[in-house]
């Protein structure tokens, strides 16, 4: 038998043994689950052959014919795959519907050998058929995308940022959510509402009789208000013109801090945290609407950290810094001035 080894992005080394009275050797190559093959002649004294120009990250089958005048022995097929490089195209993210959000999703790719240790991947989405694509920079292999809108196609791909400065991009996934137009989040409260989510944002289906800052979205029903989640604190949920009876307290500022190096920012922005306890950190960045335009989870973090984060692609404004871990939550306001 032939052997293969030390496989890189675009190469494979294949050791042939020697053969008695053998005249040539013929060695084959081709993708396993491709067709046709490559082959080429050698001199039956050869005991190494470096395949080359093969694709990156793609799994060979590699095999060998020695032959003289009359009889060809064919070797078993070896099998192995090149490396991942810097060069061709990473397979497409895969991305996963959140239970209960329509207008949710968890995208996740691969981590790339070859990437660069800042900022190493960009996520672009768009509605199938739109222009433009919107770009999030991540540090990690993955990313809560929010604020979709529901029952539409879309479409997702990365680019990773090699070491060196070289750029590639994986092949796109096509992905449809779910069709809404509302999705119960949870259980309902009290027996006299729930919570829906619609694109994003919170429907409470609850009786706010008196309640004037809060316009009736459907009139004829009489109970469906719209409320902005970053407005329920101040509302007295457990006072006599709501249904609901509870409502969980955000811990501002306890266990922990972070502080935004600098603030304001015409770019990057360094997260530096400090936490009372061990776990899982998520960052979210929001505009003054709410909308979420950047979200980064920390698996098993440490209790101090620092986090990058590449805001070049954001519009010069006010924005909203939300980090979360165990047993802490608290907000801070990011200027961004280009």
């Amino acid at each position: 038998n032939i052997s293969v080894s030390n496989p890189t992005s675009g190469s494979i080394q294949v050791t042939i043994p020697t053969v008695a009275n053998a005249t040539s050797v013929r060695l084959y190559w081709k993708p396993v689950t491709g067709t046709g093959y490559s082959l080429i002649s050698l001199n039956p004294t050869t005991s190494t052959y470096t395949i080359t120009g093969l694709q990156s990250g793609v799994n060979y089958r590699v095999w060998a014919a020695f032959v003289n005048a009359n009889q060809v022995f064919y070797s078993q097929w070896q099998t192995l795959s090149t490396t991942i490089g810097c060069t061709g195209a990473p397979v497409n993210p895969t991305v996963t519907a959140i239970a209960g959000h329509c207008s949710r999703v968890k995208v996740k790719w691969p981590n790339h050998p070859s990437a660069a240790t800042a900022l190493p991947y960009r996520l672009y989405y768009r509605v199938q058929g739109s222009s433009g694509f919107n770009v999030v920079a991540c540090t990690t292999d993955s990313l809560f995308v929010n604020n979709l809108a529901t029952n539409t196609i879309y479409e997702f791909f990365y680019r990773v940022i090699c070491t060196g400065g070289n750029q590639i991009n994986s092949l796109v996934t096509i992905y449809t959510t779910c069709a809404g137009p509302a999705k119960q989040s949870g259980s309902a409260l009290s027996g006299n509402g729930g919570i829906l989510e619609h694109n994003g944002r919170y429907l409470v289906d609850v009786d706010f009789p008196t309640l004037a800052t809060y316009a009736d979205n459907i009139v004829a029903d009489g109970n469906v208000h719209e409320i902005n989640l970053n407005e329920v604190n101040n509302i007295d949920l457990n006072g006599p013109d709501a249904a609901l009876t509870q409502a969980p307290a955000l811990e501002m500022g306890i266990n922990g801090n972070f502080n935004l190096i600098p603030n304001p920012t015409n770019g990057n922005v360094t997260v530096d945290y400090t936490l009372a306890n061990e776990g899982d950190v998520i960052i979210r960045i929001m505009d003054v609407q709410g909308k979420l335009v950047h979200e980064q989870l920390l698996s098993n973090a440490a209790k101090t950290g620092s986090v990058q984060i590449n805001l070049t692609e954001l519009n010069s404004g006010v924005y909203l810094v939300n980090v979360k871990g165990t047993g802490y939550n608290e907000t801070k306001r990011l200027v961004v001035s280009k």
